[in-house]
């Protein structure tokens, strides 16, 4: 396997990746101790950056950040400061050892991404980030990258920066038009920065980096615009109760909680006090959700023998584990996501034990009083 954990690209050292998945936010911290970059630069834009500062200082707890262009949206767009997110992570890392951090994406009014079904990213771990990308890259290119291509060429950033629209013909191309737009305007700001830096650390989703490599390879068709965007007219903070946690991570909010936990453990003291780069590295790819998975199941035997007293012997264990792990590659994943787990607990025990399942697995112990 391939466990280099960024894409290379002149002095550009880049993670595309999927946003708010731990997998990609452990390649963020390993790439940083790889690299040592001189500036890192990551996919917001820059007139959201001292809230999203902000939301990151309240870490652990959790924050969500709106914003609109108007004093009263009907329509606002939300960024979490989710500390399992990538993006999230290296700007975190950057404020911890004082980098330089670059928010390089454009704002757009009312953007709504495409959804994908997108593959387990555990299997990072097994194969490597730079095949995981090519394989996740065939399916893209498939349908995704082909419609934006046609367009690619057609799009004028400047233009869109002096009047803000967008001709809209139908949903699906004004998405990919805001895309290209985006990809072309960070493309632009990193033409800019790379005669000026050595390394640059760039965290970017999947979906954009192959238009930004186009317009680095192409720099002609990247125009020469002002970079001071207009701030946002609304940007509140609101604080996320630790009950609703659920709703705003993609991850179990316990393998959030367990990451908060490990890089906690794993501080900038006490990294900078390992003796060996091999040490160094071993520790950076000790997390995994998978050993949190077994936890989670046990725990909850635990407290259900306690309150119910029944008793679930190794057996019955050693089959609900079975088929957890079974019923996860049915649906092609290799760890099992909230629902399986709770299909898997409530056919093997009972609903019962489904129940502290749920509880332990969503459970986000970080609340703000003062709020």
């Amino acid at each position: 396997m391939d466990d280099i954990p960024y894409l290379k690209f002149k002095n550009l050292y880049i993670i595309p990746t999927f946003h708010s998945r731990l997998e990609f936010t452990k390649l963020v911290r390993k790439a940083y101790f790889m690299i040592f970059p001189d500036v890192i630069c990551v996919e917001l834009p820059d007139n959201i950056r001292d809230e999203v500062i902000e939301g990151i200082n309240r870490l652990p707890y959790l924050s969500l950040i709106a914003y609109a262009d108007t004093l009263n949206p009907t329509k606002l767009n939300f960024v979490p400061i989710d500390p399992g997110d990538s993006i999230i992570e290296a700007t975190r890392t950057g404020l911890d050892y004082e980098i330089p951090i670059e928010f390089i994406d454009l704002s757009v009014k009312d953007y709504m991404p495409p959804a994908f079904k997108l593959p387990d990213d555990y299997s990072i771990n097994k194969l490597g980030l730079k095949l995981f990308y090519e394989k996740v890259s065939e399916y893209f290119e498939e349908d995704f990258w082909k419609k934006k291509n046609k367009l690619r060429d057609k799009i004028n950033l400047e233009d869109f920066i002096q009047n803000q629209d967008i001709d809209q013909l139908n949903e699906e191309e004004a998405s990919f038009q805001k895309d290209i737009l985006r990809e072309k305007y960070m493309a632009s700001h990193l033409h800019r920065m790379m005669p000026l830096y050595n390394r640059i650390l760039f965290v970017v989703g999947m979906g954009h980096w192959e238009n930004i490599r186009y317009f680095l390879e192409n720099p002609e068709k990247i125009e020469n615009v002002d970079f001071n965007l207009i701030p946002h007219e609304f940007v509140k903070i609101y604080n996320i109760k630790s009950s609703d946690a659920r709703f705003l991570l993609r991850e179990l909010p316990y393998n959030t909680h367990k990451w908060l936990k490990f890089r906690k453990r794993y501080s900038k003291t006490k990294l900078d006090i390992i003796d060996t780069p091999d040490e160094l590295f071993k520790i950076l790819d000790s997390y995994s959700k998978k050993d949190n998975v077994r936890k989670i199941l046990l725990k909850s035997k635990y407290l259900y023998e306690e309150e119910f007293k029944e008793f679930v012997d190794l057996h019955k264990l050693k089959t609900l584990f079975q088929y957890t792990r079974n019923l996860s590659l049915t649906e092609k994943r290799l760890l099992p996501n909230l629902t399986q787990l709770l299909i898997s607990s409530k056919n093997i025990v009972d609903d019962d034990y489904a129940w502290k399942v749920f509880d332990i697995a969503t459970k986000y112990p970080h609340d703000d009083e003062s709020q």
